[in-house]
């Protein structure tokens, strides 16, 4: 991966929203393969035969090296259309070809955008206020007063309603599983861990809310209001959120596929229970309509979606986490991407992939989708990479000089260090475990710079500001760190990440330490499992004098203790592997799995009492006892990393 294209794709992971959860696409690829295939500046919007020679060499070169099966591409300036294609294929077996104008796809969370345009209708009408408690709207249920400050319509369209993520049980696996929206928000409220306003943390849970409460203000249900009131005026006849889809459009959809060991494997059509956060199945020729409204600020042809008022105010900057930074618009994230600020929502199911990006300056669009999960990083390099190739060949930049360290400031940067985890997180329920998967880690390169390193990605950048640092290379964007009134640091913000803050760990919580821990623990079970049962043996065959009862019997705990710990260990990893890829619901046997640990604690405590007994009696050698205090600590130590990460089920 270029420096380049480095926190675009950041940006889209992490900023733009997914419908899947978060942490089950950290990792990134290392090149981009269709790169080569534009110059810089070059290109001219007015040519259609050089858009046409431009998406023709990237999207084929991308589908190759990706192995996607098929996407589709809409570009727009203005009112028009300039180019609009799809590649590839809706269905493989049956050799189906993607029609742009036909073939509908699933963008994932740019459904919201749909959801926004609804609420903003209704707030020109009169009938909502974003600044009203959303309790005023709810009649069957209400969200808890947690805080002193309500939740508004506000924090929901800029994502700071302040709710913990929840990303299990947003999908279903069939349409007869599929609850009454309201029925389903009311029985899965997540937990209010900020204040409302105060920290942006991306949330299906607030788009679906959203969505509700238009369908409750209106009268029609919520497929039914967009069907009236957006897709129709627009024009948009290959579009819907119905689940399933209409007869007529049925045969339209394209086949969604999964890609592994060379192999792609189709899948049925994702249920979504969160209807309103990405239910939408559509063509890249509707969106382009969309699109076309948006930059005309609500107009499409002679008709109106949004006045020109409502739609001004939904398009301007909302939110940001620290002064200066883009962050959220109403429903549209921010960028600034080579200086130049775009408006956008990415979406992301299993299967497909998409972006929206708007240039309201310059009234350019772009929508890419994509139908497979295809290789290594492809969800993220691809949009990323035909996102950075797009704007540098039609819309190019001014290069900016790498930063140089601010003397003032050497030896401030050690504060910086430790481990971040996205404000996007869980923190109550056994979902909080995916933060162990990929934290963000600060450390120092040398006086004045940072190396701040996400999987595979590393970022060097140096202090030009007290809080602040500057990437180096790429597009130099800012990096703030979040203090809070003491001064101690908190957080990190980026330039293209300020709709996704990063809370700083505290070091009972660095995601490194539990690593170490488990892995240790591990060793220890395993290593005390196969000492203690070969002696146990042993003592069976007389081979050594026979200890008292007792002892025996603190080597079955031991035994017991690290067998059950080893299963726990592997029996939740393989069962959360699975839930990542079908995140419908906690199956039974992880809930059985998380009872585990309430009987391992209760015989580490027993095995600390033998413990005591064992060198009060001299039981067993010293070397013996001192590993058998080393187990019993390990695990001790064992339940209390999986309390931290509610892998238990008290």
């Amino acid at each position: 991966m270029t420096a380049k294209t480095l926190f675009r794709n950041v940006l889209i992971i992490l900023c733009l929203g997914l419908l899947v959860p978060l942490p089950s696409l950290h990792a990134f690829a290392e090149s981009s393969p269709a790169q080569a295939n534009y110059s810089a500046g070059t290109g001219s919007l007015d040519d259609p035969a050089d858009l046409a020679a431009f998406f023709d060499g990237f999207m084929n070169a991308q589908l190759a090296s990706y192995h996607f099966p098929g996407a589709e591409v809409a570009v727009v300036r203005g009112d028009q259309v300039l180019f609009l294609k799809g590649y590839g294929y809706a269905d493989l077996e049956r050799r189906i070809p993607v029609d742009a104008e036909r073939t509908l796809f699933r963008p994932g969370s740019v459904s919201k955008l749909f959801t926004w345009t609804a609420v903003m209708q209704l707030v020109e009408q009169g009938k909502l206020d974003l600044d009203a408690d959303v309790n005023t709207y709810l009649t069957d249920f209400k969200i808890p007063a947690t805080f002193p400050e309500p939740i508004t319509l506000r924090h929901l369209m800029t994502h700071t309603p302040g709710f913990e993520d929840q990303g299990i049980g947003i999908f279903v696996l069939d349409y007869a599983d599929l609850q009454p929206l309201g029925e389903y928000l009311a029985h899965n409220i997540p937990a209010r861990v900020f204040p409302p306003g105060q920290i942006c943390a991306y949330s299906n849970y607030g788009s679906a809310l959203a969505g509700y409460i238009v369908a409750g203000v209106s009268g029609q249900p919520f497929e039914e209001y967009i069907a009236d009131h957006i897709l129709a005026p627009l024009g948009m006849t290959h579009s819907t959120f119905d689940q399933p889809l209409p007869a007529n459009l049925q045969p339209d959809l394209a086949m969604g596929y999964l890609y592994s060991n060379g192999i792609l494997t189709p899948r049925p059509a994702e249920v979504v229970q969160v209807i309103p956060a990405g239910a939408l199945s559509a063509t890249a020729g509707d969106i382009a309509q969309f699109m076309i409204a948006h930059l005309q600020n609500g107009r499409y042809g002679d008709t109106r979606i949004l006045e020109e008022s409502a739609a001004q105010e939904m398009h301007k900057h909302q939110y940001s986490s620290a002064p200066g930074l883009v962050g959220m618009a109403l429903g549209f994230t921010e960028a600034r991407i080579d200086g130049q600020r775009l408006i956008t929502h990415a979406g992301d199911t299993t299967t497909f992939h998409s972006l929206l990006a708007l240039d309201l300056d310059r009234q350019v669009g772009l929508y890419v989708s994509y139908n497979g999960s295809g290789s290594g990083n492809a969800s993220m390099d691809a949009r990323g990479d035909l996102l950075t190739a797009f704007l540098e060949r039609y819309l190019p930049y001014q290069p900016v000089e790498d930063p140089a360290p601010r003397a003032e400031f050497a030896g401030q940067e050690a504060r910086f260090a430790g481990a971040y985890y996205p404000a996007r997180s869980n923190f109550t329920t056994p979902e909080k475990i995916l933060n162990l998967l990929a934290p963000v880690q600060v450390s120092v390169i040398k006086p004045g710079t940072l190396l701040i390193r996400y999987s595979i990605i590393n970022i060097p950048a140096v202090q030009v500001g007290p809080n602040e640092f500057q990437q180096l290379g790429g597009d130099h964007q800012r990096i703030v760190f979040l203090e809070n009134e003491d001064g101690q640091v908190t957080g990190l913000t980026a330039e293209n990440l300020a709709v996704m803050e990063m809370l700083k760990t505290p070091w009972y919580g660095n995601p490194v330490l539990h690593q170490l821990l488990l892995l240790a623990c591990m060793l220890i079970f395993l290593i005390g499992l196969v000492s203690w049962s070969r002696r146990l043996w042993i003592e069976r065959r007389k081979s050594i004098p026979a200890p008292p009862r007792s002892a025996r019997l603190a080597l079955w705990t031991g035994i017991l203790m690290a067998l059950l710990n080893l299963v726990f260990v592997v029996g939740t990893a393989v069962m959360f592997m699975q839930l990542m890829s079908a995140p419908v619901a906690v199956p039974l046997p992880l809930k059985v799995m998380m009872w585990l640990p309430v009987l391992t604690a209760l015989l580490a405590l027993a095995m600390l009492y033998f413990s005591t007994l064992a060198w009060l009696k001299r039981w067993w050698p010293a070397r013996t006892r001192l590993f058998y205090l080393l187990a019993t600590l390990a695990g001790l130590g064992f339940i209390a990393s999986v309390s931290y990460w509610n892998l238990w089920a008290l």
